[in-house]
């Protein structure tokens, strides 16, 4: 219940999860990893910063572990609103492979499309594990194309001029938010969309497994991962009543009043990326230990647009933004055993986040001829962790488990460039730095009348993303201006409480889980009051967010007929905002997407 994968089409970049209190812009409230590989975009914290899920293809799988909440001290903040492995097929004795070919077909009508959309999948692998040896290979590939539908649609908006172009074919569409400064006989009208998205993704794994007679068991894993996005063909709908011809941009008279068409641009983009991962497990002195390394880094991106439509079809001015190396570093330590009644584990975690984006103007946008700097951005936030777990047997099924977190959080070298008077001038953000304590209690069992339950407490903090500190601009003049982003953010910090119960009826099982979180400083991207007391519009700090909620899981085996088996979710839940200075308006109000 309560998760979610925003998945807008097939091949969609912007696949983020959304679990319980954590909505599809807040990106990183969830912890992905794949065997054991942290596959999380911390760079960000939006619908832009999804989990690379195609580190693995959907064929490998074996399963998907999904546990809600920040309940174990194994986990750092970005755990507020759950963690999700996702676990492997291992390769079997001796030789083995497979294929798999898909193909999608996807129907589309909006305003003025009636479309049928389509694309395809290949996908194989080959695997070999010696019987009697300690080798072990997997190899695998990916191929993938699609066109998805169009993503963002564009209203005629208030003019600022004449037009002698009267024009028929947008839609009026009253369920729609009025842009500002609209007359008050206009209407909310939408007349063009962005182009559909043409995807084209190639990726190819390669895994390598070593067993030593020791017990140990090491992986090496490594991905290649390349993308190609076209956006080259966007809709107006617009049509001239004198001529006939198709009209895209330019000021309009529809339905007696003049409007502003505008905002249809075209853009390409190609991005290669990569994963290498050790990954070491064994005995060491009565205790099990295991360690993971990652490193995941985009070699290359190169985003090109044009500035509006007219530029776009002829090959004229637009933008070029090239990223410079953005990725991660990753590593964690579990140590574990069990000692009498108790069940002991600690263990460490570490990483460093870095992004850096140049932007230019071209002459050229399709092929990014005559490219003069425009302005950048950059930075680093870095986090280490040490951890300790107690597991410990009361007897009589009960099972009390406590946990204590440490984290010590970096921001550093973050800052913005912007070419001002012909010349590139840098403005450096102070480098920050900040640590948290994070207790975890659970106790579990069974009570009277075979009902497992489960209560669950926990404290987390979780700090902000370099995307959240440091990506933003500079004006004309040179003023600092960081849109959207927020040099001066606090850490989120929520206290979290949970409550299951289980019972089994037959060959059906009924689970009930009620739910309760307290988020203080939330972070949200919204309009309001900076500490000085100027207008904002970007990431802040809502002051207190409070959400509770209940869920039913119904599962059946051999329902009505043997081997069918069937299970169903239901939850409600409530998330409002209880505190908010910088816009007391959201007092009260449903969170957004909640």
């Amino acid at each position: 219940p309560n998760f979610f994968v925003r998945k807008r089409f097939a091949g969609d970049d912007n696949a983020v999860v959304a679990m319980r209190g954590a909505n599809t812009v807040q990106s990183a409230r969830t912890i992905v990893m794949v065997d054991g590989f942290v596959v999380s975009n911390f760079l960000g914290n939006r619908y832009d910063y999804p989990p690379k899920w195609n580190v693995v293809g959907p064929s490998e799988v074996r399963q998907f572990d999904i546990v809600y909440g920040p309940y174990s001290a194994r986990y750092g903040g970005n755990s507020m609103g759950g963690v999700i492995s996702v676990t492997t097929q291992e390769p079997k004795e001796g030789f083995s492979g497979s294929g798999t070919v898909q193909t999608m077909i996807m129907p589309f009508s909006e305003y003025g499309f009636d479309q049928t959309f389509t694309g395809y999948s290949v996908e194989g692998s080959l695997g070999f594990k010696q019987k009697d040896g300690p080798w072990s290979v997997r190899a695998s590939f990916r191929h993938f194309e699609n066109t998805g539908q169009s993503m963002t649609y564009n209203l005629l908006q208030k003019s600022t001029g004449a037009s002698t172009t009267t024009v028929s074919g947008a839609y009026v569409d009253p369920r729609l938010i009025r842009p500002s400064g609209l007359a008050a006989n206009a209407e909310t009208a939408v007349f063009g969309a962005a182009s559909p998205v043409d995807v084209e993704q190639d990726q190819a794994r390669l895994r390598i497994g070593y067993e030593t007679a020791g017990g140990w068991k090491i992986d090496a894993l490594g991905l290649i991962w390349k993308t190609r996005q076209d956006l080259l063909d966007p809709r107006s709908w617009l049509v001239n009543s004198a001529t006939g011809a198709p009209v895209y941009q330019g000021n309009v008279i529809f339905n007696g009043v003049t409007y502003n068409a505008s905002g249809l641009t075209m853009s390409q983009t190609e991005r290669t990326e990569y994963l290498a991962g050790l990954k070491l497990a064994g005995p060491l002195a009565g205790w099990d230990v295991a360690i993971n390394l990652s490193r995941f880094w985009i070699a290359s991106q190169d985003a090109r647009s044009s500035n509006d439509y007219l530029t776009g079809a002829a090959g004229t001015a637009g933008k070029q933004t090239l990223s410079r190396r953005p990725g991660w570093y990753t590593g964690n330590l579990v140590v574990e055993r069990d000692l009498g009644l108790h069940k002991l584990a600690f263990g460490a975690d570490a990483n460093l986040y870095e992004t850096s984006t140049d932007t230019y103007k071209t002459t050229n946008w399709k092929t990014a001829t005559g490219a003069v700097y425009s302005n950048s951005s950059y930075g680093k936030t870095s986090q280490w962790g040490l951890w300790v777990e107690d597991a410990l047997d009361l007897g009589n099924d009960l099972v009390v488990t406590g946990g204590l977190r440490y984290d010590r959080w970096r921001a550093f070298r973050g800052g913005l460039a912007s070419l001002i008077a012909g010349n590139r001038v840098d403005a450096r953000f102070a480098n920050r730095h900040d640590d948290s304590v994070s207790p975890k209690l659970s106790l579990q069992g069974k009570l009277a009348g075979d009902l497992d339950f489960q209560v669950s407490l926990g404290l987390a903090t979780r700090f902000p993303t370099v995307g959240e500190l440091f990506q933003g601009s500079h004006d004309t003049a040179g003023n600092l201006i960081a849109a959207s982003f927020n040099p001066y953010l606090k850490p989120e910090k929520s206290t979290d409480a949970s409550l299951l119960l289980r019972r089994s009826f037959g060959k059906t099982q009924a689970t009930v889980s009620v739910f309760f979180q307290d988020v203080k400083d939330a972070v949200y991207s919204f309009q309001g009051t900076l500490p000085d007391n100027t207008l904002f519009n970007g990431y802040q700090n809502v002051d207190k967010v409070r959400q509770y909620g209940l869920e039913l899981i119904l599962e059946s085996k051999d329902f009505l007929i043997p081997g069918l088996d069937v299970d169903g979710n239901l939850a409600w839940m409530s998330a409002k905002t209880f505190r908010n200075a910088a816009d007391p308006r959201a007092i009260g109000v449903q969170f957004p997407r909640i």
